[in-house]
């Protein structure tokens, strides 16, 4: 009954003639057949079905199919008639007869296309690079006490990228030491202090370790953490201690002292001055330091802030989120604020909440960490370059890198427990720092040498900032234009991990941190290259050439879901750029029905390639 189902909704549809009743006889139905008005193609596909006795018509026309499939196309003859035609569909019993004719006329139609000579004789052209050069991590950027374990971490994560490493232990030390310290970077403008707070994007392709990474630096805290918790329980067990004293000795406020005052017990001074002991008792309640978080909203961080006064960090595995909410207009405010936890400039931030105690910072103080892959970093490029996100925001994330990673490969063996316990020693002594008797930042400036050589770097860079915007360069010019601020922020944290007590920055760490000033703007240059270049969709498609046809068409890689091609433009691009190049060869086939086919033959050496 299926089978007599398809029928009629196939007259119905197709043919466009009444469906037949219950009780039509074959010739009726041929009849209707006959007089389709539509007598230039009659298509009528069949699937195998259980053929019933009690269905003659459909017995005949059932016994015409190919086992898989069967499709009979008449083509238009000036002396067929549609009843011709519907009795050549329904008393077709011949299909080894129907097939070998569809095979004939297949074959017909998809005669072999002869490339031309000039693309069979011509090698295809090498594709532009993928990825602009960037420079090398060298372990002379970090402090002595870091290295080894930054080089055995990363080689027992199979050789991983130690960059991911060592920029995440940078953020840490930012966040751990936070306002409690400053650079002045000139050498009489006492007005311009920077604290060392900074923003890193660890960008890579899954798969590149950039989690484990992160972790890794993050773990150096763990020892350090335990002692703050238990420094806070310790605290919390004394400031409840107290409360439980003045309570029960009366000098808390309440109905004790009012009662007390009342009987004239007390005088009115002595009265104020319990009032006032306990408001400073209630001030002195213990702030449980702990930096580290991963939460974005603000009301959380802001929580977090008000025990951690001196600043904090933000890290997240994958930044594509909190990137997608700050580039919606309705988070204005949250942009404000993470804009102001960056410059850590001394902007009040009062926060009302219902039914529970107000937020009041007198500062923002935030780092930031977190991974990205390089396609979802793409559509952020595009709206900064397009003015969308361009209000500075995107240019912070100035620890941002993108590295090579050629050498990964399978390594075992334990860990350097010295190496680690030297890194953990030196996140201590950042950690043991203290801001000065007013809770305001130790100010640290350079050493005369070191004046000399960050004033010369200065002016350079004010230079190239000018050449840029003479070629308008804007992606450049926002890279150099808080360049030299972030050398003088990695140099105060550069020289604290070795010398915390000296408040004079050496020329050694001023090195360090003018060589990861260059090293940082080669990997923002080809960060902000990947919306410049046509290449990487191009060169998706040329690696998987391999398992395709030739010819193919686009429609067939259309739903392979490659990474880099799943839009139609990311496709056009890539074959666009492969036929340029000499890879691919496209022809035009005119059919008679419909629109035209692009067919995309690969180019021979191609073809032999992945023979071999």
């Amino acid at each position: 009954m299926k089978t007599k189902k398809w029928i009629q909704n196939f007259f119905t549809k197709t043919l466009n003639i009444n469906a037949y009743n219950e009780g039509d006889t074959n010739e009726k139905i041929s009849e209707e057949v006959a007089h389709c008005n539509d007598p230039d193609k009659l298509r009528v596909k069949i699937e195998p079905q259980p053929i019933k006795e009690d269905e003659p018509m459909l017995d005949a026309v059932a016994q015409c199919y190919d086992p898989d499939e069967l499709i009979l196309e008449t083509e238009p003859q000036p002396t067929e008639s549609g009843s011709q035609m519907a009795e050549a569909a329904v008393e077709c019993n011949q299909p080894d007869k129907l097939k070998a004719e569809e095979n004939k006329r297949t074959t017909k139609s998809k005669t072999k296309f002869q490339l031309p000579d000039a693309f069979l004789n011509e090698p295809p052209r090498v594709i532009p690079e993928k990825l602009i050069p960037v420079l090398s991590f060298d372990y002379d950027m970090l402090p002595e006490g870091l290295r080894r374990f930054v080089k055995d971490s990363a080689e027992r994560m199979d050789n991983c990228c130690p960059d991911y490493i060592a920029v995440s232990i940078l953020v840490l030390m930012a966040g751990i030491v936070g306002s409690r310290v400053a650079i002045q970077p000139k050498e009489f403008d006492d007005v311009w202090c920077e604290v060392p707070t900074l923003w890193a994007a660890i960008v890579g392709i899954p798969s590149e370790k950039k989690t484990p990474a992160i972790s890794t630096a993050l773990s150096l805290l763990d020892p350090i953490q335990k002692e703050f918790d238990e420094t806070y329980k310790n605290d919390l067990f004394n400031y409840e201690f107290e409360k439980k004293i003045n309570a029960l000795e009366g000098k808390s406020t309440g109905k004790k002292s009012d009662t007390a005052f009342l009987k004239g017990e007390i005088t009115r001074d002595e009265l104020k001055q319990i009032m006032k002991d306990n408001q400073e008792l209630e001030n002195s309640s213990p702030s449980h330091r702990n930096v580290i978080i991963s939460d974005t909203t603000v009301e959380a961080l802001a929580i977090r802030l008000s025990n951690n006064p001196h600043g904090i960090v933000m890290v997240r595995d994958e930044l594509t989120g909190w990137l997608s909410d700050m580039s919606r207009e309705e988070n204005a405010a949250a942009r404000a604020f993470f804009l102001g936890g960056f410059s850590a400039s001394k902007i009040k931030f009062a926060q009302d909440r219902v039914g529970r105690d107000n937020i009041e910072l007198q500062r923002i103080v935030l780092s930031m960490l977190g991974g990205i892959q390089p396609a979802m970093l793409v559509p952020f490029l595009l709206k900064r370059q397009t003015g969308t996100l361009d209000d500075g925001l995107f240019e912070r994330l100035q620890l941002s890198i993108f590295p090579d990673n050629n050498g990964i490969g399978f390594i075992d063996r334990k860990a350097d427990i010295e190496a680690r316990e030297d890194a953990i020693d030196v996140i201590k002594k950042i950690a043991s720092i203290s801001a000065d008797e007013n809770g305001e930042p130790m100010i640290f400036k350079f050493e005369p040498d070191a004046q000399k050589l960050f004033v010369s770097r200065y002016k350079d860079t004010l230079t190239a900032i000018l050449d840029a915007k003479k070629v308008e360069n804007s992606g450049l010019g926002s890279i150099l234009g808080k360049e030299c601020t972030l050398i003088a922020k990695l140099a105060l944290l550069l020289h604290i991990a070795s010398e915390p007590e000296n408040q004079t920055v050496s020329v050694k760490a001023l090195k360090q941190a003018l060589l990861w000033g260059n090293y940082l703007r080669s990997h923002s240059q080809r960060i902000h290259a990947l919306i410049e270049s046509k290449n990487t969709s191009a060169y998706v498609l040329l690696e998987k050439l391999d398992v395709l046809p030739s010819p193919f068409t686009a429609s067939t890689f259309r739903t392979k879901g490659w990474a880099s091609l799943t839009t139609k433009d990311e496709r056009d691009q890539a074959l666009e750029t492969l036929v340029e190049l000499g890879y691919l060869f496209k022809h035009k086939v005119f059919n008679t029905k419909g629109r035209p086919r692009e067919d995309y033959y690969k180019h021979p050496s191609i073809i032999l390639q992945a023979a071999a």
